[in-house]
């Protein structure tokens, strides 16, 4: 009893909330000081095991100065709720602005040269993250020693939220994001771009068997002549388009008396193919219901080898048709690592794959050829410190399911 009465006397004066967010803000504007002064460079992220290095002596240090130091004002100061809220809000502030202001690789203007427009390789970011990490560390070994049950949910969350911390800032350094370009006929390629179009030869080889893409009906839209843009009623959206439907837009009622999905422009018209530079093609029938005139033709949303074509409704607008989008594309593509062992995967958008620690995800093509492109862009993914992400994560629900439940018992008590 009387080790809780003193521990409130030293809570009383240690510094409170506006004492705290004072220290926090003057930390985070001492890291843009930083920045400024050396004019935008930010902080180049470590690799392992650089980036290990720090945590492991922070670590040291925090439980350190906990078992020397803890009754000293400083160190119950850093251990506090106060300073630990304090520093979670100015540091929520700044992955906030990561948010609002666009991260661009700039290398000139205010925004580049105080950090803003990379926050995350930043001096005030790296600031606040370790300052934040040292106060939720003293925190957790202020109330896990000794260890008591009831301190459990306090410990998952705060705990957790460090954990995270660490995974998540210390580790963006040995995140891999690769871009493969994939050609139908080509043999085994290792060859990757980086986010920064620097060429990196990957530890396994990546071979395209199939690439496929499944397309929308296109859209057909009455569009202004003069610019170029597509006129819409208010709340009116656009339709798919197949034989025999029906619409109206604007003030023009339309029929689609034929539809080729894949066609070439002949002296007659239109007539189906399935060679590459193909496109879609409709014969319409309008008719304008204020004046009633009408007009026929084909319209077709054009390729890479052919050029749309459009139909006049009057001197000031044209019917067009859209180019068809994209409802799915996969790639059937064989893996194999520096051993030989080799493995046939079927890529899909939002459906990756794992292969000897990377993930493999669908994201492109050449969109000139659609239907027909034999290249199939992949992107090979590696995040060795994600399993530590989710783990803090997991800790965080857990204490939060803890906290929900214990709550509840005493509620019921």
């Amino acid at each position: 009893m009387k080790s809780e009465n003193a521990e409130k006397k030293v809570t009383r004066a240690a510094w409170g909330y506006p004492e705290s967010f004072f220290v926090a803000f003057e930390i985070l504007i001492l890291g843009f000081i930083i920045e400024i002064f050396l004019k935008g460079q930010g902080v180049k992220t470590p690799h392992f095991p650089n980036n290990l290095w720090p945590v492991i002596v922070l670590t040291i240090l925090m439980v350190y100065v906990h078992v020397r130091y803890r009754q000293g004002f400083l160190i119950k100061w850093l251990s506090s709720i106060p300073c630990s809220v304090s520093a979670i809000s100015v540091y929520a502030l700044l992955v906030l602005l990561i948010g609002f202001i666009p991260q661009q690789e700039t290398h000139s203007g205010w925004l580049h040269v105080t950090g803003l427009n990379h926050l995350k390789n930043s001096w005030p970011f790296l600031i606040m993250q370790f300052y934040l990490l040292i106060s939720l560390g003293l925190v957790v070994l202020r109330r896990g020693i000794p260890f008591k049950i009831r301190n459990l949910g306090f410990l998952l969350n705060h705990f957790g939220l460090w954990i995270t911390l660490v995974a998540a800032g210390m580790g963006s350094g040995d995140l891999k994001r690769v871009t493969l370009g994939l050609y139908e006929g080509r043999d085994f390629s290792r060859d990757g771009v980086m986010a920064d179009q620097s060429s990196v030869e990957m530890p396994f080889g990546a071979k395209l068997l199939d690439f496929r893409i499944d397309l929308y009906n296109p859209k057909i839209a009455v569009a202004d002549r003069s610019k170029g843009e597509l006129l819409q009623k208010h709340g009116e959206t656009l339709p798919l388009i197949s034989k025999g439907f029906e619409t109206r837009l604007i003030d023009w009622d339309i029929r689609v008396k034929d539809y080729i999905p894949f066609a070439v422009k002949t002296d007659s018209g239109y007539t189906p193919s399935d060679r590459p530079g193909s496109m879609a093609a409709a014969f319409v029938e309008t008719r304008n219901i204020v004046s009633g005139k009408t007009v026929s033709g084909w319209v077709a949303s054009g390729s890479v080898m052919f050029e749309p074509s459009y139909l006049d409704l009057d001197e000031s607008r044209l019917l067009i048709l859209t180019e068809p989008e994209p409802r799915k594309y996969e790639s059937a593509v064989v893996l194999k690592d520096m051993h030989g062992n080799t493995d046939t995967v079927m890529l899909e958008v939002n459906k990756p794959c794992r292969f000897n620690g990377w993930k493999l995800y669908q994201t492109g093509y050449d969109t000139q050829m659609g239907k027909f492109s034999t290249l199939s862009v992949i992107e090979a993914v590696k995040d060795p410190w994600l399993p530590f992400v989710y783990a803090g994560i997991l800790m965080l629900l857990g204490g939060a399911i803890y906290l929900f439940w214990l709550g509840r018992g005493m509620r019921t008590q």
